[in-house]
């Protein structure tokens, strides 16, 4: 099992670390490009200029000088729009009302769901900690309440599905442009991704490893821009992990001390690389260092496991 996790991780560190090398060479390569062309615009202003002046020696007008528009740029003094707001979904890019609405609900939906999972988990009791309910470990009732999350979640997962393809039916009678890293939310894509989100957690817990390491390189092979993968990525983390810790709770096979400990190192660690990451995305405009620091932080993972693992 060990030696199958190590594979495993080896592989998925590898081809995101490849994937983050190769972002990173076609952002130099647009770099490079860009400097290039600002320095051929720079070297023919002059020769513009000297072309406005007419043959007895008076300038012309700026009103007859054609304006130069850069590429991909527009000439009504309105920048286009930015590629955040493109990816957003309907109830996130109206008037403020609307917007303001559909992320509460959206959040607090979520919420209530991670709610009523530690409370399933709460009430049926285990270990140290007596079911409130009064169910033994064992008796229908706790088995009630053990697979009561199941269908708890599934309908939270329904309700989210069928708003997602009823946003997704809606930009395509508006004609919407789907752009590069926007996923496109139809009825079978609804399906597909959440079975891999699925078994991609499975395959976690049994490894004992944290979802993030699976659910950000499989976001990225999706196609989604790096930035929101990990946002994604950490956003499911915080409840799947909160959930798990309470489980761990309930049956006394969670350490205070050790979980304090972590807690806080996991805390000012994610609260550091955030602010290091993204400063690096922001000053350099590129989006690959948070693909190579997934790629990094996976690969040495496998490292640290295969090396536990020959030590023990």
């Amino acid at each position: 099992l060990t030696v199958s996790l190590v594979l495993i991780l080896a592989f998925m560190g590898h081809r995101t670390l490849g994937k983050g090398l190769k972002m990173w060479s076609e952002e130099s390569k647009r770099s490079m490009s860009s400097t290039m062309h600002d320095s051929v615009e720079m070297l023919t202003t002059p020769a513009c200029v000297s072309a406005s002046v007419d043959e007895s020696g008076s300038n012309m007008s700026p009103a007859m000088m054609s304006p130069v528009v850069p590429k991909g740029g527009v000439d009504d003094g309105e920048a286009p729009e930015g590629s955040y707001l493109e990816l957003q979904s309907d109830t996130e890019g109206g008037d403020n009302g609307a917007e303001e609405a559909g992320l509460r609900c959206k959040v607090g939906t979520l919420t209530l769901c991670f709610v009523g999972t530690c409370a399933l988990t709460v009430l049926k009791g285990g270990g140290n900690l007596a079911s409130p309910l009064g169910f033994e470990c064992g008796s229908p009732g706790f088995w009630g309440l053990y697979f009561g999350s199941l269908p708890w979640v599934l309908g939270f997962a329904a309700g989210f599905r069928w708003l997602l393809v009823r946003e997704f039916e809606r930009k395509v009678r508006r004609g919407h442009n789907f752009i590069a890293g926007e996923v496109q939310w139809d009825s079978w894509n609804t399906i597909k991704y959440p079975i891999y989100c699925a078994v991609s957690g499975l395959l976690a817990g049994l490894f004992g490893v944290g979802g993030g390491i699976v659910k950000g390189p499989l976001m990225l092979e999706m196609g989604i821009v790096p930035s929101v993968a990990s946002a994604s990525a950490a956003a499911m983390i915080l409840f799947t992990s909160a959930a798990a810790s309470t489980s761990f709770v309930v049956f006394g096979l969670l350490h205070a001390s050790y979980g304090a400990v972590f807690f806080m190192l996991g805390l000012v660690s994610t609260a550091l690389g955030q602010c290091v990451v993204g400063a690096l995305v922001e000053k350099h405009n590129r989006q690959s260092p948070i693909v190579l620091s997934i790629g990094s932080v996976i690969l040495l993972s496998s490292l640290l496991v295969g090396v536990n693992t020959l030590a023990t």
